[in-house]
């Protein structure tokens, strides 16, 4: 097999794990998250609907429900600026669709409230990661660690970030030696260490001779 075939094979399974994780989830139906998106950059505003006459949110299903929510969760937010609750659920509901900026805007007002939250911080981190922002996402990961050192999600994506996406090997195998020691074992970890194995073998294979 040519080493270019093994690392696509080894960098797929790996794909795989993660997909299973949940790291990529916005892009399983990627035509509904094109529509989705779309109609929430549409049909909502900071200031909450829009007034009769500026046109209307599209019913009968399809993004009605989470643009309804968006509205609901934003006038909370303006009623209240330190809602982590509406914040934080702002914040999920734009990375859901693939609105990064925005679901980064709405984690960084969770934050505000709440700066050492380590699920708060870990979410923040993977949209730093969906934004090209790699060494951000493992800043975001660190002080999510800092802050609960059982936080097995910050360690599981910091793992991730190191080796799939910079390939900082000692970095992700310093944070795969802290995911083993943490009890009970993290959901997913077997995976991650397969993927991490076949990811080695195809790096290894594809920086060797022709």
């Amino acid at each position: 097999m040519k080493k270019e075939q093994f690392l696509f094979l080894a960098g797929g399974f790996a794909f795989g794990v993660l997909v299973g994780f949940g790291l990529f989830r916005v892009y399983q139906d990627r035509p509904q998250l094109e529509a989705k998106r779309a109609a929430v950059q549409e049909f909502t505003s900071p200031a909450g609907p829009r007034a009769p006459g500026q046109g209307a949110v599209p019913q009968g299903g399809g993004a009605a429900p989470m643009i309804a929510e968006i509205n609901e969760l934003k006038r909370r937010l303006e009623a209240d600026p330190e809602d982590l609750v509406a914040a934080a659920q702002l914040g999920g509901l734009y990375y859901r669709v693939g609105m990064w900026e925005q679901a980064l805007r709405f984690y960084d007002i969770a934050l505000n409230v709440k700066p050492d939250d380590p699920d708060l911080l870990t979410d923040s981190g993977n949209v730093y990661r969906e934004l090209g922002r790699h060494d951000r996402a493992l800043d975001s990961f660190r002080r999510a660690h800092e802050a609960d050192p059982d936080h097995w999600r910050s360690l599981f994506n910091t793992v991730v970030v190191a080796a799939f996406d910079l390939r900082q090997m000692e970095l992700a195998d310093a944070a795969m030696t802290k995911l083993d020691r943490i009890d009970p074992t993290p959901a997913k970890l077997p995976e991650l260490k397969q993927a991490l194995a076949e990811f080695r073998v195809g790096m290894a294979t594809s920086s060797g001779p022709p």
